[in-house]
């Protein structure tokens, strides 16, 4: 028969027992010791739980703290990179801008270089030019003086104004008015009225070189060939350089001459238009000196 074993009850309770003081372990069996035991560790690994998540909690709460003012700094630093960016832009803009100026002012050069190439060659030419002119005006001077020459052997010196009165006629207008009406009127085939206002500009001695030229004309064309030649004389008196009807003046002259006989004369006065001149009247001049 199998004898029963002795419960064994618990008089205290092991958890309440203050396990520091030695004797109280005499009352708990081994088991109860070690329970207790793992229950004060647990306690301690309760605390230092408690303890964790509290440092947890203060270090979630440092890093949220830390988080917001990295994606501050974060959004600075963007907002300084999205900047840098614009400027950027704006630099490479510039930058372009800056090539496409250097570019144009490279070819602002270049065109200001040909210009002073072509300004260059342009006052050669002028200067060129005006050792010619100087020449020709030094030639045309000395025919001029010949053909005087030859006018004065011709009955001796004569005064245009002297030759045809004009009418006692008031005319109220200026020297300067009256010579313009004056070419009008010789252009549109009225030699009366164009005389009569230049030969009063001639004798207030307003451009005298072309009143007496256009005198000589009017003359020329009424077949007045001595009071024609008369007044060319005067005109290259006045003024014995080229100007713009010296050409047609001189062939007209030529002209005169021939008509009154003086082949001489005229032959002289072709050859210098010739020489001196290449336009119309110099190729008509040409013509007449085939037939003298």
């Amino acid at each position: 028969m199998v004898s029963a074993l002795p419960v064994v009850l618990l008089a205290v309770d092991p958890f309440s027992i203050n396990l520091n003081n030695p004797s109280n372990l005499n009352v708990l069996t081994p088991q109860e010791r070690a329970i207790v035991k793992n229950r004060e560790k647990i306690l301690k690994l309760e605390d230092q739980l408690a303890q964790l998540a509290q440092q947890f909690k203060q270090q979630k709460i440092l890093l949220n703290s830390r988080l917001t003012d990295d994606e501050e700094k974060l959004q600075a630093i963007k907002n300084q990179l999205d900047g840098i960016n614009s400027t950027l832009v704006d630099f490479t803009s510039a930058k372009l801008q800056v090539e496409t100026n250097t570019q144009a002012i490279q070819q602002l050069k270049t065109q200001l270089n040909q210009l002073q190439n072509r300004v260059t060659a342009l006052e050669k030419g002028v200067k060129k030019l005006a050792e010619t002119q100087d020449q020709n005006f030094k030639i045309l001077k000395e025919t001029m003086q010949q053909i005087l020459n030859q006018l004065a052997q011709i009955g001796g010196k004569v005064t245009p104004a002297g030759n045809v009165t004009p009418p006692e006629v008031e005319i109220k207008l200026s020297p300067r008015q009256a010579f313009r009406k004056a070419k009008r009127l010789f252009a549109d085939g009225n030699l009366e009225g164009a005389e009569r206002l230049f030969l009063y500009v001639y004798n207030k001695n307003y451009m005298p070189a072309t009143t007496a030229y256009y005198l000589g004309e009017i003359n020329f064309e009424r077949g007045k060939y001595k009071e024609a030649i008369a007044f060319y004389k005067e005109s290259l008196t006045r003024y014995p350089k080229k100007l713009s009807f010296t050409s047609r003046m001189l062939y007209h002259l030529g002209m005169a001459f021939k008509e009154l006989g003086y082949t001489d004369k005229a032959k002289l006065t072709f050859k210098k238009l010739v020489r001196d001149f290449n336009d119309k009247y110099s190729r008509l001049a040409k013509e007449q000196l085939k037939n003298l």
